[in-house]
């Protein structure tokens, strides 16, 4: 079998792991207490909960702060942000090293709430220094297709999806400083950076872009989530 290891990328883009957990976004309350509904967890005391690829713990803190006490097993790969997260010191939390595949943003085809954010979506997808597959790309889901055609399913297809959108403000330099937590760009150094952030201001002040009286920008997002079941029977 062949040994596993951390892509590149990975672990050069995402060095910086206090950057990460400070300029990226955290999760809707609601999505939480959503998923949490579906998957038969809220309001159910002492249930253990494994968290794959943890990250700095953005989603881990905030299941450790619900009131169910959940214990909670999170793994991430990557030493700098597994070091940040067990610094949190999260009560019921074991943070455990563990290999895990990469994460993205949405899909190409999810249309973006405004002009100017689909420009910048547009130089995310064709500047983006890697080849590897995202989440974007949906190739994920072929592996529960693939489990629900055995004999014996593990989980329940199809799976089931919600997104809940938000919106956030943010000063452009605040914006940088999230688009710059991901790792294709973090890696962009010297004339590539300078050019790659030149389109990026260009689209910001040229676009449509609404600005509040503090000079910041109204960025909109979503939270999708997917979730689905363990079969009886299945080994």
């Amino acid at each position: 079998m062949a040994s596993q290891t951390i892509h590149d990328i990975a672990t050069k883009g995402f060095d910086d792991a206090l950057s990460y957990d400070a300029h990226r976004p955290s999760y809707p309350p609601a999505a939480v207490a959503s998923l949490l509904g579906h998957l038969g967890l809220e309001g159910q005391s002492g249930r253990h909960i494994l968290d794959l690829a943890a990250g700095t713990g953005k989603f881990t803190e905030l299941l450790s702060a619900r009131p169910e006490g959940y214990e909670i097993i999170a793994v991430e790969p990557l030493d700098s942000m597994r070091s940040t997260l067990a610094a949190k010191k999260l009560s019921k939390v074991d943070v455990r090293p563990g290999l895990s595949l990469p994460q993205d943003n949405r899909p190409e085809s999810w249309p973006a709430s405004t002009k100017w954010e689909q420009e910048l979506s547009e130089l995310n997808f064709n500047e983006k220094a890697d080849n590897e597959p995202r989440f974007r790309h949906l190739l994920w889901k072929k592996v529960l297709e693939r489990q629900a055609e055995a004999e014996k399913p593990f989980f329940s297809t199809p799976i089931e999806t919600e997104k809940i959108t938000w919106s956030i403000w943010l000063t452009p330099d605040a914006l940088w400083d999230r688009f710059d937590t991901l790792s294709w760009n973090k890696l962009r150094q010297g004339e590539e950076r300078r050019l790659f952030r030149e389109k990026f201001d260009k689209i910001i002040k040229e676009g449509d872009a609404t600005f509040n009286e503090n000079g910041q920008v109204e960025l909109h997002g979503c939270t999708f989530f997917v979730w689905t079941s363990r079969l009886d029977g299945a080994e």
